[in-house]
């Protein structure tokens, strides 16, 4: 019985030994230090207003970052917009579901022409309302409500994108 006793106590220390050298093993490894995703996407673009100002873009183009799109934050910077991007033009439907500020939906073609611009659309209370392009459009710009009027966007106007 004393040397079961004896096994298990050097199982032990071996184990006290090896514990901390694996996890200090595990937080050198690069994998490991990596901070868990973020719901938001990174900044990958411009873009010029038809009145020369010119804002940060995020980009939406997976299913998922389509779908989350600017859900769920407080608020979005006033020089900043997410561009929503799909594979081919088509009539678009956006609704407010999880928002929690008021924006501005910018339709537009495959050129960044614009096709309509729907303004001040609320977050859901409730029952959601889908906000339709008036056309079929190929981007989506969402920006806080007001800046479209503000920025001269209107049908016709040509926003420039530049990575």
């Amino acid at each position: 019985m004393l040397v079961a006793n004896g096994d298990r106590m050097r199982h032990f220390a071996a184990l006290a030994v090896l514990l901390p050298l694996l996890s200090l093993l595990a937080s050198g490894c690069p994998q490991a230090q990596q901070e868990p995703a973020s719901p938001q996407v990174a900044p990958a673009a411009t873009a010029t207003m038809p009145d020369g100002t010119v804002i940060s873009l995020e980009m939406a183009s997976t299913k998922e970052q389509i779908i989350r799109g600017l859900s769920g934050r407080e608020e979005l910077c006033a020089e900043c917009g997410m561009l929503f991007v799909f594979s081919e033009p088509a009539p678009r439907g956006f609704w407010m579901r999880g928002m929690r500020f008021p924006l501005d939906m910018v339709f537009m073609d495959g050129n960044y022409s614009v096709v309509n611009a729907a303004e001040n659309v609320p977050p859901c209370a409730g029952e959601c309302l889908v906000i339709h392009s008036q056309g079929s459009a190929k981007y989506v710009l969402e920006v806080n409500a007001g800046f479209a009027r503000a920025h001269g966007i209107s049908t016709g106007a040509a926003i420039i994108v530049s990575d």
